[in-house]
């Protein structure tokens, strides 16, 4: 029992000490919301100072498209709070949120050092401080998207600028020895690459700009396997053919080509696919199903938007298996050929061609899936 007390009293004062503080709407309104970012990357910017990128979509580096002035108007407004910064050896964060171009948010917080740090020169003793002031510029739309329940990706937009830096006094220094809109703009490229070195992974375009994971992602999705199912609405020759597909999805990730380095990710799928066609018959509806076993492949660039933006390239095959009516001639397939996603990979669009026997009876057809 008494080991029991002194575990228990323990325990309550390290969570004391460690102040476990309910969040509140100060921090809701400068910390990042919750699955707001899913890439990260950091900037070298020199003499031990850094720069780190936070985004939820590529999209999002538009917002920093401007950095260099962003910053300069940042360092104009601090001025305002000169008096709270005037302490050189406090280790200062700021938070610096725009909601709008006359709409600024700023939360300064202050820490003492951690202990009292001296350097001797010359004889002489001055004060030193070996922490580094942190800066936050929040540029964000944080609507959250509706239409999308149960996304990885909750929030609309999303982009914080962090700087890490040994004196708040010398981020003017900073800025005049790094273009920051070079490093947004090589970001920005149609095609970004990166490669990998003793575990870190840099960009190609500067070497400067690293992640953790290549694209800059805060966490891989990895390879999967999966089942799936939709309904497919197509044309046949002038048949209207509704059916359905059910089968099972294998996605490979974070995997590069001998030529591209870059990571890519591939698709591969086998569906068994019955196709219906409704004919009225002696004044009866009849159903004649026809069943393909269908196996597809894509692939592209790595990333939860790429097949939603049809960056997936995709490619099917189907073979008929079951033949019900003179519909479908024997040995009959189906090639489809490219794939749109539509209403954020709702809808998808693939044109193909049916034909048998090596390329004979071909005619196109159009299928939309659901």
């Amino acid at each position: 029992m008494m080991w029991l007390l002194v575990l228990g009293m323990s325990a309550g004062m390290t969570a004391f000490a460690q102040d476990k503080r309910p969040v509140n709407n100060t921090e809701k309104a400068f910390e990042s919301p919750s699955k707001s970012v899913t890439m990260r990357m950091q900037v070298d910017l020199g003499k031990g100072n850094k720069m780190q990128i936070e985004i939820c979509y590529d999209r999002d580096l538009d917002y920093a498209r401007n950095l260099d002035s962003l910053v300069r108007v940042f360092m104009h407004d601090i001025t305002a709070f000169k008096d709270s910064l005037s302490d050189e050896l406090a280790v200062k964060r700021i938070d610096y949120k725009i909601t709008a171009p006359d709409k600024k948010q700023v939360r300064i917080v202050k820490y003492p050092s951690a202990g009292n740090s001296f350097l001797l020169a010359s004889g002489e003793v001055s004060a030193l401080k070996l922490e580094q002031d942190t800066i936050n510029m929040i540029l964000a739309d944080e609507k959250p998207v509706a239409d999308r329940p149960g996304s990885i990706i909750v929030w609309k937009d999303y982009c914080r600028i962090s700087f890490f830096v040994n004196r708040l006094e010398e981020l003017p220094e900073i800025l005049t020895a790094n273009n920051l809109n070079d490093k947004i703009k090589a970001l920005r490229a149609k095609y970004v690459n990166w490669y990998k070195e003793k575990g870190v992974w840099y960009l190609k375009a500067d070497k400067t700009i690293s992640a953790k994971r290549s694209g800059g992602y805060t966490s891989d999705q990895g390879d999967y396997l999966g089942l799936r199912t939709d309904v497919s609405l197509q044309n046949y020759k002038n048949y209207f053919v509704p059916g359905f597909r059910l089968g099972v999805k294998l996605a490979l990730n974070n995997t590069a080509t001998m030529i591209d380095k870059s990571p890519r990710q591939y698709l591969v799928a086998f569906y068994w696919e019955p196709h219906f066609i409704f004919q009225n018959v002696q004044g009866k509806l009849q159903a004649y199903r026809n069943d393909f076993l269908d196996l597809s492949f894509g692939f592209g660039p790595k990333g939860v938007e790429a097949e939603e933006k049809s960056k997936i390239a995709q490619f099917s095959l189907g073979w008929l298996v079951y033949r019900q009516g003179d519909y479908f001639e024997k040995n009959t397939f189906r090639f489809g050929m490219g794939r749109i996603s539509l209403a954020k990979n709702k809808i998808f669009v693939e044109p193909g061609m049916y034909f048998n026997n090596f390329f004979r009876g071909v005619t196109p057809t159009v299928r939309v899936s659901f």
